[in-house]
């Protein structure tokens, strides 16, 4: 068969496969045959967070019920039946496994896979999908096209669509000394990366680890550290969990800036599909170069306390929409205490997202962190169990994750003004990862007993660290509290590496960066410039914006890569119910690449006249 354009998928993890099974729906519609060609070093139908071979004790933090890959009900698709969501497959591969807990990533793995499968299946006879496990090293302007270059092999393609997700960046000065001084003294550095590749074989039992970050890595970290190393959790009449070692664990010091490890994620009670109103949000999306921090985060909190309020009031919805009016006309100064005087609910106490994030911000003595710790991940356990609609808390907090569409369209392509840019990266986005992308609430639970059990210690917030030359160890301590140093043979950085075009390892960004192909996304205002190390693109459609601030046709970048044009995009997959960025993302690309697929073959038809 004569194919009419060649198309390539660079990354096959949840958005490759995504932009794949778009572009299969649409060129039914278009009636379009196409030689489609799908790269990814790791794993094809899973990529690398997803790989069906890492250990079974790193869980997801999304319940399958809430995922699938394929395009749903939403914007008039009809639902196929073959083409399962990932509780539906579940239930008729894995009986053994339930849609309302969290599950180990590989199995997400392996449902990734056979959506892969069934793409590829659903393409039929009129389009072609070749897989190439192997890295993609280089991409060369061709007239309109593409060369793609491998390690042994050149492919010429028409349409180029990059969605690699996660990369490793290059160690700078301090790391490559830490580096040097692990070897010197044969201790153990991981830096920061990927837990599933991180080597623990090499950590002795009963040695000293330090670990830095207290996110989802650090969970996966202590897993692996205990119960990968045969130790158990029992449940006690009292149904707490009490640790049972096994003898193999490290002793473990963890600290961060917080010093507050991520918050759980409570028990799900809530319908999917379920429809969230956006009370103030909602009203500043159409405005631009709005203050983050003087019109959205006010409007961010007031969605929260709002929330909490009127489910402690237990108001009709026409009391609730005349009070939203008047919250919304004094947003950034109204005074949710007053009014929970008012309408009768006592003791009204407003949930500060800050301080939750950042409890221990004025404790200085370590003994008082000690139990401060224990007490606010107890108080956050309790909290979770009760789930994320009994408990008020957990319920007006996780706003923040049902709103992040809304939240989306007042931020994405330059909606802040420039100079509040760096307050939304470095200040609420890490309350956002902290507070809703947590841990299942289970983990939280074993965190607590390891504590008990004096496996985990916790250094305190400001957590720093450095080179003892005359012990020849890593050294942990925290500028804040008066409780000393740490002393470890094995220093763990469990952060996932930051986003950073200019300090990635990948030849492939390299070489477009250098050939000006794609560039950094700049922030520039009155008082300087702020490198946000994403990719600038078109927000119409997803092309990389060249070094001469031109669009590069049918070249289209989604995902982590652009994290600092759009938001949000460390995700699985979409709702079963309705589409979120993910398809909407590559639909925009399937549908950009058929139409101008469908323009050629229009105007050859009228040159042939």
């Amino acid at each position: 068969m004569n194919y009419e354009k060649e198309i390539s998928i660079i990354g096959s993890g949840p958005r490759g496969i995504s932009i794949l099974d778009r572009i299969v729906e649409n060129s039914k519609e278009f009636n379009i045959n196409v030689n489609i060609n799908i790269f990814d070093k790791v794993n094809i139908g899973g990529g690398k967070v997803w790989d069906e071979n890492q250990n079974k004790d790193l869980l997801m933090n999304t319940l399958p019920s809430e995922l699938t890959i394929f395009s749903s009900k939403d914007n008039g698709q009809s639902h196929n039946l073959d083409r399962l969501s990932f509780c539906e497959w579940i239930s008729k591969y894995r009986k053994d496994l339930d849609c309302n807990t969290y599950q180990p990533r590989y199995v997400y793995g392996q449902y990734l896979s056979y959506a892969f499968d069934k793409i590829v299946e659903g393409a039929g006879s009129f389009l072609r999908i070749n897989k190439h496990e192997v890295e993609v090293i280089d991409i060369e302007l061709q007239n309109e096209g593409f060369i793609i270059s491998l390690e042994n092999e050149r492919i010429y393609s028409d349409f180029v669509a990059l969605a690699t997700g996660h990369e490793y960046n290059k160690d700078n000065e301090v790391e490559e000394e830490v580096n040097s001084f692990a070897k010197k003294n044969s201790l153990n550095y991981y830096p920061e990366g990927y837990v599933a590749d991180y080597d623990f074989e090499k950590i002795p039992e009963k040695s000293s680890v330090g670990i830095l970050g207290l996110g989802l890595n650090f969970y996966d970290t202590i897993s692996l550290l205990t119960i990968g190393r045969g130790g158990r959790f029992i449940r006690r009449n009292d149904n707490t969990l009490e640790y049972k070692p096994s003898g193999n664990e490290p002793k473990i010091f963890a600290g961060s800036r917080t010093g507050m490890p991520s918050r759980a994620r409570a028990v799900n009670q809530k319908s999917v599909g379920r429809s969230v109103k956006s009370y103030f949000l909602s009203r500043l999306s159409s405005l631009s170069n709005m203050s983050f921090t003087k019109q959205i985060y006010p409007a961010i909190e007031a969605e929260v306390n709002f929330n909490f309020l009127i489910q402690k009031a237990g108001l009709k919805q026409e009391a609730i929409e005349f009070l939203a009016e008047r919250v919304y006309n004094s947003l950034g100064s109204f005074s949710f205490e007053s009014l929970a005087h008012v309408i009768g609910v006592e003791n009204f106490k407003k949930i500060e997202l800050e301080k939750i994030y950042n409890p221990f911000k004025d404790v200085r003595d370590n003994y008082t962190f000690q139990k401060l710790i224990l007490t606010e991940l107890q108080d956050d356990v309790y909290e979770a169990n009760l789930g994320n609609v009994d408990s008020k808390l957990k319920n007006s907090i996780d706003l923040l994750r049902d709103l992040r569409g809304v939240i989306r369209s007042c931020v994405e392509f330059d909606k802040i003004s420039s100079s509040d840019f760096p307050i939304f990266q470095r200040k609420f986005k890490p309350i956002h990862s902290s507070l809703v992308a947590g841990p299942p609430v289970n983990r939280v639970e074993e965190l607590i007993s390891l504590i008990k059990a004096g496996v985990v210690n916790f250094i305190g917030p400001n957590t720093e660290f450095g080179l003892d030359a005359d012990k020849g160890d890593f050294v942990l301590s925290s500028s804040l509290l008066d409780g000393g140093s740490y002393n470890v043979k094995s220093l763990i950085v469990a952060r996932t590496p930051g986003i950073d075009l200019k300090k990635y390892k990948s030849t492939l960004f390299s070489s477009l960066l250098k050939k000006g192909l794609i560039t950094e996304c700049v922030k520039v205002f009155n008082g300087g410039t702020y490198h946000t190390g994403g990719i600038n693109i078109s927000k119409e459609s997803l092309n990389p914006i060249s070094k001469d601030n031109s669009i590069v046709n049918n070249m289209y970048i989604t995902g982590i890569p652009i994290e600092s044009s759009k938001f949000f995009t460390q995700t699985a997959g979409t709702n079963p119910a309705k589409w979120n960025d993910i398809i909407h993302d590559s639909e925009l690309i399937a549908k950009q690449i058929m139409i101008s697929i469908d323009a050629l073959r229009n105007v050859k038809i009228e040159s042939l006249k």
